[in-house]
């Protein structure tokens, strides 16, 4: 059974240290302590932050799902956001995703191994693994279990936090990582075709598009968080990403946080975080080329607080069982850009 290190206040630095990472980049700083600071009394949104989390039935899933409950019960989050690969397969062509509404992957990989979690709102994105099954049944999802939450491919929620207010983008990054082509050997490109993804559309074009309106409309949000599957700042960028990558450089979103890397890592960048929460049930190193922090062969998720005055994260690494706080870090609201 899955447990918290000494429950709450749970173990720091745990770890060993050649786990955990540290590199250089003259674009990034990282910091494993917080700077002292006015305290923060306004009640804050606390959400979780999983990723590739789709397999949650073998050991090192069960044993994520079963910390972030310990933790949900002693200290209750109002939602979780998930960023993609949130079904995967038996290894087998075919397997991956979800075939239907009625898939019963449903209830065996989200209703029963989160239990309690699934009453609270989970919000999210698709992976490239979810591209191989039916998306527009995730899509659909809500109208079955209002808790699921994926109005579109691109969508975006406004939340109050005290008298202010934090903006989460949701985007689906796989044509921009992978390109027309798709992801190699799988149904992707195919995927892409039959929804119109095609270069004489200019679909790369019009996603960025979308995306930079997107942060234009927030621009006067002290706190705007994009939400995506394929890794970018603290990893090099690929294909178009390096785009989107422009883009948060213009227009310094709070955060950035996604998946793919089955690892966790973070980088701070120009007024931005890049926070990779990849390990949700399985685990390796961290990417080639990587900048910030970062931790291998864990599992483990984000646990996040939003104040209106500070954005602390803490990543909770998961090991034989038990979770550990293993690296924390406090922004303040970044500065607010005129439209």
């Amino acid at each position: 059974m899955a447990m918290l290190a000494s429950l709450l206040p749970w173990r720091s630095g745990a770890w060993p240290s050649s786990l955990s990472h540290l590199a250089g980049d003259p674009l990034a700083t990282s910091h494993q302590q917080d700077q002292p600071e006015q305290p923060d009394t306004s009640r804050p949104l606390a959400f979780f932050v999983l990723g590739d989390w789709g397999d949650p039935v073998d050991s090192h899933g069960l044993a994520v799902a079963s910390v972030m409950q310990a933790m949900h019960s002693l200290a209750p989050v109002d939602m979780v956001l998930f960023l993609g690969d949130n079904f995967y397969g038996t290894g087998q062509p075919g397997t991956d995703g979800v075939a239907s509404v009625d898939d019963p992957k449903w209830t065996k990989l989200w209703l029963s191994a989160y239990g309690r979690l699934t009453h609270i709102p989970w919000l999210g994105v698709l992976g490239n693994h979810d591209w191989n099954g039916n998306i527009d049944a995730q899509l659909a999802y809500h109208g079955v279990n209002p808790s699921w939450n994926m109005e579109d491919l691109f969508w975006e929620r406004v939340m109050a936090v005290g008298s202010r207010e934090a903006a989460f983008i949701f985007i689906d990054t796989d044509l921009l990582y992978y390109g027309y082509a798709g992801d190699p050997g799988s149904p992707m490109e195919e995927r892409f075709r039959a929804r119109g993804w095609t270069p004489e559309n200019r679909v790369v074009e019009a996603q960025l598009k979308w995306i930079e309106a997107a942060l234009q409309r927030h621009a006067d949000q002290p706190w705007v968080f994009v939400i995506g599957h394929h890794e970018l700042g603290a990893c090099p960028a690929s294909h178009h990403m390096a785009q989107l990558l422009n883009l948060f450089q213009l227009y310094k979103p709070t955060a950035y946080f996604a998946g793919h890397i089955h690892a966790m890592q973070h980088a701070h960048i120009r007024g931005t975080d890049y926070i990779i929460s990849g390990a949700g049930s399985r685990n390796s190193s961290v990417c080639d080329g990587f900048v910030g922090w970062g931790i291998d062969g864990v599992n483990g998720f984000v646990h996040a607080q939003l104040r209106e005055s500070s954005f602390q994260f803490e990543v909770v690494a998961v090991s034989d069982g038990i979770g550990r706080s293993e690296y924390k870090r406090t922004s303040k609201p970044r500065q607010v850009q005129s439209k």
